[in-house]
């Protein structure tokens, strides 16, 4: 997976609000993002078997 920009709708990543419908976050920091989800798909299978994933949250 990666990442590309916050409204490209095929790297994977899914930015939902507090009633878990899907959004496009409004530049580095959204208050209004209460879950990221990473979805998993056989494109992200690597030969050794392992992957990292990296984020970065603010705690108010």
């Amino acid at each position: 997976m990666q990442f590309v920009d916050l409204s490209d709708g095929a790297d994977d990543a899914v930015f939902l609000d507090v009633t878990g419908a899907p959004m496009v976050p409004n530049g580095t920091y959204d208050p209004l993002v209460k879950t990221l989800r990473v979805e998993f798909d056989e494109r992200m299978r690597p030969a050794g078997k392992t992957f990292s994933l990296r984020f970065r949250v603010r705690l108010r």
